[in-house]
């Protein structure tokens, strides 16, 4: 990350955990859910790092609390998300799942419309 940017990573990474997802699921068979799998925990790796430096550096004024909000929202994020991803899945199969490549597109449109000074040590 300090090569190339929080912001470079941010949306490498994020553009590895859409296809990831989609990978797993529209996988028609068990090597590509591997895959898919695979892909998508080396972007949620990736990512930790990339969101907790663009946080610290969003608030200059207010480093830990900026990086308490954002590890709360990661831990309730996880928390919250079989709730609403198994009953989504169940009703709608591998397309309810595909859904939650929704996630790592909107957080991509977040991390390109964000200034450039986020993301960068001061």
């Amino acid at each position: 990350m300090d090569r190339i940017g929080a912001r470079i990573l941010g949306l490498a990474m994020t553009t590895v955990l859409a296809a990831g997802i989609l990978t797993a699921a529209f996988s028609a068979t068990v090597a590509m859910l591997a895959l898919g799998i695979v892909l998508a925990g080396i972007a949620v790796t990736g990512l930790r790092p990339v969101i907790n430096s663009l946080a610290i550096t969003s608030a200059p004024a207010n480093r830990g609390g900026a990086a308490s909000l954002a590890l709360a929202f990661q831990f309730f994020g996880g928390a919250l998300a079989p709730a609403l991803w198994v009953p989504l899945y169940q009703a709608t199969g591998d397309v309810g799942f595909a859904v939650g490549a929704l996630a790592p597109v909107a957080a991509f449109v977040v991390i390109a419309v964000m200034p450039k000074t986020v993301g960068t040590a001061a």
